[in-house]
């Protein structure tokens, strides 16, 4: 006969032991619904060359061109700061001075006018491929909806299902956008 205190034990004991195949189920539902997870997953690269055809390459190409010149800015302000510095030491003519101010402005206008372009190209092109990506996918879900039989239809309910697309679309355009923008 149990006294007491040893069924408590034993009802301590057997709680604890249903707590941990609970708790083992919940990780293993945990790591199951992961797995769907990572499996649904799509990278950046992966996503923009999905549908990527040759119009598209180019237009990555063009971009990644504008994303090239933009970033030159840096690096030429700095040799022209440089240059800036070593031509005005101590040992100046004044007659020499108004040629080389008109020659720096004249530089530093070249790279700015340059810069300018290289980062209107960046962001236009790489919008440009998001909407093209957008439109896409956007195709291929009018496409598969459109295949699908009648019950489908009845089952689920379509505009709130076509809601949740168009924001995962809108989602996705806008993180093409910023991640190709490098802003």
């Amino acid at each position: 006969m149990l006294s007491l205190d040893e069924s408590k034990t034993e009802s301590i004991l057997n709680t604890s032991q249903a707590e941990e195949k609970s708790s083992k189920t919940l990780k293993t539902k945990f790591k199951e619904n992961l797995a769907v997870v990572k499996a649904t997953r799509v990278g950046f690269f992966k996503l923009m060359y999905i549908k990527a055809d040759g119009y598209i390459k180019f237009l990555i190409a063009m971009a990644c061109l504008g994303s090239l010149i933009a970033g030159t800015a840096m690096p030429l302000i700095s040799l022209l700061l440089g240059k800036v510095m070593n031509s005005f030491n101590g040992n100046i003519e004044l007659s020499k001075v108004d040629g080389m101010v008109t020659g720096l402005v004249l530089a530093f206008l070249l790279v700015g006018v340059t810069v300018f372009i290289g980062s209107f190209a960046m962001v236009f092109f790489w919008s440009l491929v998001g909407r093209k990506l957008i439109n896409r996918i956007n195709e291929d879900y009018f496409n598969t909806i459109m295949q699908q039989d009648q019950t489908w239809f009845e089952e689920k309910n379509v505009f709130e299902f076509s809601t949740k697309i168009q924001t995962q679309i809108k989602i996705i355009e806008n993180g093409v956008n910023k991640n190709s923008n490098f802003r």
